[in-house]
Formats: structure tokens, sequence, C-alpha cells
């Protein structure tokens, strides 16, 4: 430390001869054992007993700088801030002292309209009392002793307690350039300078604090050091490279004090000339110089006066001001502005100089976290997260990237693996949200559920999905339906109209041999127009002629009846049969499940799902744990794809049915063909995404998320990670396979379509034979009649 003093003489001296010298000598302090105090304070005795020994320079430290065993007859330039500082009128701090520093402290919070603060200090609590008594709750906080930097343990422990307190308000009390940094370094890895928050650092050089905000905090400061009074030589020098500016400016002004005492008085060229013989300032002298209220030094840490505190034994520094700041941090300004004045007469007195420029407590969605970076965890389980030729993909991958357009913030994913992964889905959540609550993450993301457990260690988003339990079956193989139209009737009423077309068109023929009037008919009832006639009632044709006689008529009209009930009949089934929803014989619901035995069921092991079932005694299900139980091998898989391949690999009357969360089945059958994904309507679940407690940034998000819904844009991520596999057929409404709509397909269809076509190509078949067989008897004819010719 002499060192340094001597250096600040140098530099102060250097450009001109100067006569008046300041010289510095060491007093040091051994406390390693009792023997090496005892040394110590005998040889700052000695010191401070010589009479060219005449004034103190240095922090008060406890018993060795005590004024009445050690300091007995100089004056104590006291270079610290203390508040246990030994009472005495020869005492003068080169600092602000600790009462009236904590009585500014107070009054500015107080103009801030705080009521409620968080006070962080290492050391010294003593503006906690001035606080208080402007009705200002403040909750002391203790920070770490030695902070190197901002990934401090015990800092950051800190830092999460305040967040889960949900303080909104922040004191940083503290002298140590360093501190202040990794404090706030450190608040902002937690999330703790969010808009709605505000912080008020008491350090005395605040411009000096590095501020490369992402955030856009409420951000106040205290400026003492004048930074202009300080040589700018000094900063080249190696020995101050690590020094902050407020521990040079006060360097500069112990020793520009000093030599203000040696002028004192004085010409301006007194120093420049040789003295006829050494002087030395005596005790007397300095002490004139001291109370002298006329001749006052400012520096760089201002004016310099001290007064008579209230206790009358102390001495305080008086008539100086000191500015206040807020670090401005927005897309156009980035810098500090003054907001007012705290001028230290025989009390601390506020001006504010302009308006205040306290936060609001909400901002427009798209820029209350722009710029902003987060670190979001995540665990591998498709299709919430996946990773896909080293690309990060997946529902919650869509839904952040949807949040970052829409916010402006940026996130790097951590995709944790736990040694708990794919045997217990909950102990792994457990170790993610470890480092959630621990600081180690912002966000937590993946088939994150709402729980009751959960909720007492984090905070959660709205609502981003929602699922029942579901049941996951095989599909039945679709069975062709051309021939739909033949369902109506079954194959004997079939034969039956068949037998009764070919008896009444026998029973026409026949009855024609009686028939007096076919005789002279241009067109007879032979067997080929009886067939014809028969065939025309039964389709409800019609012919060019009818029968004449009474019995003939008899015949066709209980034809025609029998006809028109077999029409009618045909009709209304044919209907029922394409146009109304078949019943569905297959297993859809857990009564069902449970009362057979051909279909094997089961769920994950270790799951919410399996602790369900084995903790209740409801029927069903706890007949259902009994039987999964009794088969533990067969029913409870290790994993979710376990499970769906056992579904794939089954047959559908005789296979495997797995219980799962509804997103995941809904996921997997919409991905995989062949099978449906059947609600079970029961055990409802909410996923959300997670943050730490207390996270500020947390009600933005859910804003964000609402907007999203809101422009439909969640609905189209839902839909693009639950859609049917192109190479997949339709899924059929309600996964159950039957469709609820009368609209009838092509397949409903084709058989009359190749019925037609068959008999189209009979009739051109049976027409080019007729033809042919015309043409080979034209053909013989004609041979014939040359043969007799």
């Amino acid at each position: 430390m002499v060192e340094d003093y001597q250096k600040v003489v140098d530099v102060l001296q250097s450009g001109h001869t100067d006569y008046c010298k300041v010289r510095f000598s060491p007093v040091e302090y051994d406390n390693s054992n009792g023997s090496t105090v005892y040394q110590s304070l005998e040889k700052a005795l000695a010191i401070f007993a010589k009479k060219d020994t005449v004034i103190a320079v240095g922090p008060f430290i406890d018993v060795f700088t005590s004024m009445e065993y050690v300091i007995k007859r100089q004056i104590h330039l006291v270079t610290s801030s203390s508040e246990s500082q030994e009472k005495s009128d020869r005492a003068l701090p080169v600092l602000p002292d600790t009462k009236s520093l904590s009585s500014a402290v107070a009054e500015i919070v107080h103009s801030l309209g705080w009521t409620k603060v968080a006070f962080l200090s290492q050391d010294d609590f003593s503006p906690v009392l001035a606080l208080g008594n402007r009705d200002i709750f403040a909750w002391p906080i203790l920070l770490p002793s030695n902070i190197q930097n901002g990934n401090n343990q015990e800092l950051r422990q800190t830092m999460t307690q305040l967040r889960e307190a949900q303080m909104r308000q922040f004191i940083l009390h503290s002298m140590d350039k360093e501190v202040v940094q990794h404090v706030i370094t450190a608040a902002e890895e937690h999330h703790l300078l969010h808009y709605s928050r505000s912080w008020f650092i008491t350090y005395l050089d605040f411009s000096d604090v590095t501020l490369h905000l992402k955030e856009t905090v409420s951000l106040y400061g205290i400026q003492l050091l004048n930074a202009g009074a300080i040589p700018s030589s000094l900063y080249q020098e190696e020995q101050f490279q690590n020094r902050s500016r407020l521990s040079l400016g006060l360097l500069v002004d112990v020793v520009s004090i000093l030599r203000h005492c040696l002028r004192r008085g004085q010409s301006e060229s007194y120093c420049d000339s040789q003295p006829l013989k050494n002087q030395t300032m005596n005790q007397k002298m300095l002490n004139e110089a001291f109370d002298d209220k006329a001749d006052t030094y400012v520096g760089a840490l201002g004016q310099y006066k001290w007064g008579v505190a209230e206790d009358g034994r102390s001495r305080i520094r008086t008539s100086y001001s000191m500015a206040v700041l807020s670090h401005i941090n927005n897309e156009t300004i980035k810098d500090n502005i003054k907001i007012g004045n705290c001028t230290f007469l025989d009390k601390p007195v506020y001006t504010p100089v302009g308006e205040g420029t306290q936060q609001k407590s909400v901002k427009d969605i798209k820029t209350s976290l722009k710029g902003m970076n987060f670190t979001v965890i995540t665990k591998k389980d498709p299709p919430f997260y996946s990773v896909t030729n080293g690309r990060h993909e997946g529902f919650c991958i869509d839904v952040l990237d949807a949040l970052k357009k829409l916010m402006g913030f940026d996130y790097k994913i951590i995709a944790y693996r736990s040694k708990w992964a794919g045997l217990n889905e909950d102990k792994e959540w457990d170790d993610i949200l470890h480092k959630l609550m621990v600081g180690d993450a912002a966000i937590a993301i993946g088939d994150l559920v709402v729980k009751s457990k959960r909720e007492a260690q984090i905070s959660f988003s709205n609502t981003i999905l929602s699922s029942t339990v579901s049941m996951l079956l095989k599909r039945p193989p679709l069975q062709p339906t051309f021939f739909q139209f033949l369902w109506p009737f079954d194959i004997g009423l079939w034969f039956m109209i068949a037998i009764f077309f070919f008896i009444v068109g026998l029973s026409l023929f026949l009855m024609t041999k009686y028939d007096t009037t076919q005789r002279t008919a241009e067109q007879k009832f032979d067997l080929k127009e009886s067939m014809w006639y028969s065939l025309n009632v039964i389709l409800q044709g019609g012919t060019e002629f009818s029968p004449q006689t009474t019995s003939m008529r008899t015949i066709v009209a209980f034809f025609w009846f029998c006809t028109l009930i077999i029409t009618a009949a045909y009709t209304a089934n044919l209907a029922a049969f394409l146009t109304l929803k078949q019943i569905d014989s297959r297993i859809k619901t857990l009564d069902r499940l449970a009362s057979q035995s051909e279909v094997k069921y089961g769920v994950r092991n270790n799951s919410d799902l399996m602790a369900f079932f084995e903790q209740s005694t409801a029927d069903p299900y706890e007949r259902m744990w009994t039987v999964m139980k009794l088969t533990e091998k067969e029913s409870l898989v290790a994993d979710r794809m376990e499970g769906v391949n056992k579904v794939l690999a089954g047959e559908y009357n005789s296979g495997f049915a797995f219980l799962d969360d509804g997103l995941f089945n809904d996921y997997y059958a919409a991905k995989f063909c062949g099978m449906d994904s059947i609600d079970q309507r029961f055990g409802e679940k909410h996923f959300s995404l997670g943050f730490p407690k207390g996270a500020p940034y947390k009600d933005d998000i859910n804003r964000a998320l609402l907007k999203l819904k809101e422009d439909g844009i969640m609905d189209s991520i839902t839909t693009k990670w639950w859609q049917p596999a192109s190479n997949c057929s339709t899924v059929s409404n309600e996964k159950t396979g039957a469709k609820s709509s009368g609209e009838l397909e092509l397949e409903n269809m084709v058989g009359v379509f190749i019925v037609l076509g068959c008999s189209v190509t009979l009739g051109v078949l049976v027409e080019i034979c007729k033809r042919i067989y015309l043409a080979i008897q034209r053909m013989r004819n004609i041979n014939n009649s040359d043969d007799k010719g």
C-alpha cells in the first residue's frame, strides 16, 4: 500500500520541481497469532510516538488503529467505511460515513417508491435500520465473503432463493467493484434483471460498473467519483492496472489532501523554490489545516470538509454532493442518465432533476424478452423432443421456435440423460427439475406433466396440451366390400328369389298352351318371352304386351305384389347397410378388455398409470391390475416402443392392447399403420413448460402462449405432430375404425359395376356367337343349294 501512495506522489509531482514532499512509512499488522499481534502493536506504538509522524492514513482496524491506545495524538484519515469505527474527533473519514450513506440510500429508495427490498451485502448492513425508519421493509441477504466470479456456488444459491422469494426490488451494497460485477452477472444468469425487477447499487462509482445487459431492468446507482480529477497517466501504471477507478481516486485524494495542507496559506510558487533548510509540518500545523473551514480541498471524491456528528464525538464529511444515475438499456439508448442529486449537509437531501425511469410492470409481448438468452433443458421422448441427424426437433421445439419468432429471444438446448433414462420417468424428471431449481437451466420442456409435487418445486406455464388414457389396439384387417349390394339378403333368400323367377316364367309358358288368344297373336308367350316377362316384373320394368287370360293375370298380379314386398325390403336393407353406421364389435372399453382373455394388455413399468392401477380399488381397474401382476413379464413393458411393437406384432383378435397417455398412443397410431388409439376418458393429464420458482419471465411467456393459441399457431403445430402418416389409409373417426357419415364410397358400389360390366360383356359375346352361327348357317345353305343344282 505504501508503494501505491508513493507512486501517486511521484506522478503528481512529475513534470516540475516540487520541494513539498509527502513521505509514507508502513505500519504492518500481523494477526497470525497472539504473539505477532502483540509485536505489531508494539511497533505501531513506537512509530506513532515519533514526532515526525504527524498523520495516520489507512483503514480502521479495531484495536490496531485505536485513537486511545495506538494513534494517540495524530489525525487518522480513515480510508474505509465501517459501522464499528471508533468515535473520535481526530478520525476523519475520506469516504462518506456509514450513517450518512445509509440515510442517503434510504432517502433515494423512498423517492423511488419502493416499500419492500432485498438488501444484499457482504458485511455492512447499516442501511437496513435507516430503511426501516422510512417504513421500507428490508430483507437482509448475506453475500458470500469470497466471490471470485459470477459462478460462485453460494452466490448462485443466493440468487435462486431470491428468485423463489419473488422479490422485485434489490439493493446491492458494496464498495468492491468486482463483487458488484459478479453479483450482477449471477443475477442476469438467473433472470433477476427482468424488466419487472429493479436494482439499486450503492457502489460510489456506478459509471465504472461494466453493464452489457440483455435485459431491460430498472437499474439505479450512485456516482460520487469525478473520474476527470484522476491524472490519466495513473491508468497506464502497471501496478494500478487491476485497481478500480474508485480505489485509485481514493489514493489520489489522500495524497492531494496532504499536499494541499503543505501548500495551505502559501504562495503559488511556495513549493517551486528550494527552502533554506528542511522543514517538517508539525502536528499543530496539520490540525489547523484540517480545522480551517474556509480552505477546503475538492478532489475526485468531492469536497473535503468535516463537521461534528450528532454524537458530538466523531467527525463526518459534509458539504459535498453525489449524482443518482439510472441505466437506460433499450434499442436506441444504452447509457446512464442523471435523475437526481443527493447533497450531504447536516443530513442527506435528495433532489430529483428529471422524471424517473421506472420500467413498466407489463411490456408488449414482442419486446418483453427481446435479446434475452435462455438455457432449455429436456430429455428425449418423441414427439415432444428428439434429435434427427444432429438437429433438434419435436412438438416442444416447434413451440419454442414460435415463441422465439414472436418474442425475439434466443435459446440453447441441453439434452439431459440420467441414469434413470428408460427405467423410472419420475426420477428422471426429478434430476431435470433439480437442474432447473439450482439455476443450471431457465426453461424445461418435454412431456412435463403438471403434478402437485412438482408444483411445490417449480412453476408451470399455461397448459400446452392435455391428454387422457387411451388404448392402443391392432386395427382389424379391411374386408373387401365390392358386392356389398348383395348383403341385404342372405344367400338362401337370393336362391329363393331366383327359383321364384323361374317358376313364374315356366308357369306363364305352360298357361299359354290353353290361351286361345295366343293363336292369332303376333308375339307369343313362348319360353323366352315368358322368362323375359318374369324378369321385367322383378326388376319393375315394362313389356310391350301382357297376359290376356284371367288365370295368367292372377299369377302376374300376385307376382307383382310379392315383387313389391321384395323390392321394398331390399331397398330398406341396402340403405341401412350403405348409409348407417355399422355395429362395431371390437374391444373399445376397459370393461370389455377386462372381461375377455384373448387380447392381453399392459402398461409401462414404473409409470403413473401403473401406480394408478396398483392403488385403485375400483372395478375394473383392480381386476385388471390383478391380471397384469400375474402376467408381469408380458404386461409390464420397459418403455413405450416395446409396448407399441407388441401391438404391431400381435393379431387383431388375439394380440396385445397397450394402455398409455393418449398423446403418445395417438402419435404412434398416426405414425405407424395398422393401429387405433381409443380414448378411455380417465386419467387426465396436463403438459406444460417448466420454470424455476419465481421466474419473472413466466408471465411474458404465458401471454405469448395465449397469443399463439388465439392465432391458431398452436393448433397447426399440434396437427403437424399428430396427423396420419402419408402411406397409411385414413384414420377413421374417433379412432374406432367405423364411419359415422352416411356417404357411399367407391368400394361400396364396385360390385354393381362389375355385374353391369359382366352382363354387357355377356351380351356382346352372345351377339357375336349368334352372328357367327347365322353366318355358318348361311354358308351351309349356299353349299346345299350348289349341291342340288
